[in-house]
């Protein structure tokens, strides 16, 4: 079984899409697991919405917002042999994990990430996440780096590496990977794209939001993560009073 995992802070406005593509998979053998951080708005109100009984869906509360933390404790509350970390502004197309899990099988793909596109189909958006997915493919030449908009990984690498540094609050995920590719081969699936939200662009520009994530990026070919918000990634939805 798939064990897809969510960690959310304040994600009313999003979820809820997610969920529902979930929903439409033509592939149905997965359970899933919103790790929510305290959040302040309606986003367990949502997930618990009588819209979604037909998913096996666990909701869990911690104490407060740590996205490498409520990824750990969502792996060690799942019950599959694969763990799939999806950001929850994120969507799928019908097949995406049928198709996904069918490559993973076919090449024994067992540490894998996806292209990235945008939500919102506008010209400016899909060139930026055109140059993304390049970006993140030049990235991969120095280090086996994925990103947790869309990560699968087996269990038991997992569980190797003990999960997620906790101490890492930018690039968790990156870091993440690389320990992972010392134990198993990393890859890139061709087969599938998944879709994400561009709500930091539309709230801090599309300039500085760039410009934030190169300076970042560069940094990140020199180490694998930070244990200081050194851009000021915020972690999950905008609540009303941020």
């Amino acid at each position: 079984m798939l064990s897809i995992i969510i960690p959310t802070l304040n994600e009313e406005k999003y979820i809820g899409k997610l969920l529902n593509s979930l929903k439409r998979q033509s592939f149905k053998d997965f359970e899933v697991l919103i790790v929510d951080g305290n959040s302040k708005d309606n986003t367990i109100k949502v997930a618990k919405n009588k819209d979604f009984k037909s998913l096996k869906l666990s909701v869990i509360k911690t104490k407060g917002p740590n996205v490498a933390m409520q990824r750990n404790v969502g792996a060690q509350g799942s019950k599959g042999n694969k763990l799939l970390f999806v950001d929850a502004d994120c969507i799928m197309d019908k097949r995406f994990l049928e198709k996904m899990l069918e490559e993973a099988r076919k090449k024994d793909i067992r540490l894998g990430g996806s292209k990235i596109l945008p939500i919102e189909n506008s010209f400016v958006y899909t060139t930026y996440y055109s140059i993304f997915n390049l970006y993140l493919k030049l990235m991969r030449i120095f280090r086996p780096y994925l990103n947790t908009a869309c990560l699968l990984a087996d269990k038991k690498i997992h569980d190797k590496i003990s999960g997620f540094n906790e101490k890492i609050v930018f690039g968790e995920d990156y870091e993440y990977s690389s320990r992972a590719a010392e134990h198993v081969k990393s890859h890139m699936f061709k087969s599938v794209a998944i879709k994400t939200s561009t709500r930091r662009f539309q709230r801090y520009g599309l300039v500085k939001t760039t410009l934030k994530f190169i300076f970042a990026g560069i940094l990140l070919v020199f180490v694998k993560g930070f244990k200081k918000n050194i851009i000021d990634y915020k972690f999950g939805g905008f609540s009303k009073d941020r």
